[in-house]
């Protein structure tokens, strides 16, 4: 086969099973006088330029090929329950498929041997590993995308698939949308359990999550965040998260921070949080999701003339920095 492929130009596709194994299986050389361990079998199926890795279990101990599976991207074949049938992992939320997916190596889904399990399609393995892994539906989408994208089929077969597949996920999430609006329990109290962050400069945008139960409330509502009586639209992330932004701009009463209540509104209806934000004014060293340190400086009014900052200013800014430097 690889002497095929070399001949044919690289029109001959290889697909190895490759590190499906487990400890201290992983350390016994493989079967048939192999003196190589079953776990580095992985390097001989790169060397034949395998253009997929079947389970790769063992993959999450070789974290030196990553950035090789990601450039080239050769995709993983993903077989969970075939993977905790047969013992290789005992506890789907510890599959390495996760770890694989979120950094960046494109994963597909499997059955393995779905006939000798009693099932004859991918179900399944997409219900355990949503459960599993905390996907969503863009997870899902991409996921299911992938066994067009990475299939050996030609160019022109994919461009098919993808039309297809498409136009059946777009009919699956209006359809799933519609029967979630008419049957949503509209009694489910919320419950606004925290707010991040609780602070921020008065002349930006700050992105807040706000987290908690009942959150289903708002499907197929306008969302809302209110500062005070301020409004800002909202994005529901999930049953238990909401994001949304604080004002562009918010006019506060002095110059120096102001607190101010924040609750949520889904359609018409407002629903009180126990969590404030506050609003500062003055030049403070902030830390954004990226952890980048951005200065946040606003011109003081002429009726304070404090001469840019007092020595309180100074001071505050400093135990702040000296807090976030603690952690």
């Amino acid at each position: 086969g690889f002497n095929y492929s070399q001949s044919s130009n690289g029109t001959f596709n290889l697909v190895f099973h490759t590190a499906e194994t487990n400890w201290p299986q992983d350390l016994e050389p493989a079967q048939f006088g192999d003196a190589v361990s079953t776990l580095d079998n992985i390097y001989d199926s790169i060397i034949l330029r395998t253009s997929r890795v079947g389970h790769g279990i063992g993959l999450i101990k070789h974290p030196d090929l990553y950035k090789y599976l990601i450039d080239r991207q050769i995709a993983v074949e993903v077989c969970p329950a075939s993977n905790q049938i047969l013992g290789y992992v005992s506890d789907l939320r510890n599959h390495p498929a996760i770890n694989f997916f979120r950094s960046g190596i494109p994963i597909v889904m499997g059955g393995d041997d779905p006939g000798s399990f009693g099932y004859n399609d991918l179900t399944v393995d997409f219900y355990l590993a949503y459960m599993a892994w905390g996907l969503d539906l863009y997870d899902l989408k991409i996921i299911a995308s992938n066994s067009i994208r990475y299939s050996l089929i030609t160019n022109e077969s994919k461009m098919i698939g993808f039309e297809k597949f498409n136009k059946l996920w777009d009919n699956f999430i209006d359809i799933t949308y519609e029967n979630v609006c008419l049957t949503k329990n509209n009694s489910i109290p919320v419950n606004v359990s925290n707010l991040l962050p609780s602070y921020g400069p008065v002349d930006k945008e700050v992105e807040l999550s706000i987290f908690g139960l009942g959150f289903e409330r708002a499907l197929c509502q306008n969302v809302f965040c209110l500062f005070n009586n301020v409004k800002t639209i909202g994005q529901m992330v999930s049953i238990n998260e909401i994001r949304c932004k604080t004002p562009e701009k918010y006019t506060i009463k002095d110059d120096k921070a102001e607190k101010v209540n924040v609750n949520l509104q889904f359609g018409d209806q407002v629903f009180s949080t126990p969590f404030t934000y506050t609003f500062v004014a003055y030049s403070i060293p902030l830390v954004d999701d990226e952890m980048t340190v951005t200065k946040v400086s606003v011109t003081p009014s002429n009726s304070q003339n404090r001469n840019n900052f007092d020595l309180t200013n100074h001071f505050f800014g400093l135990c702040i920095t000296l807090l976030f430097s603690l952690f």
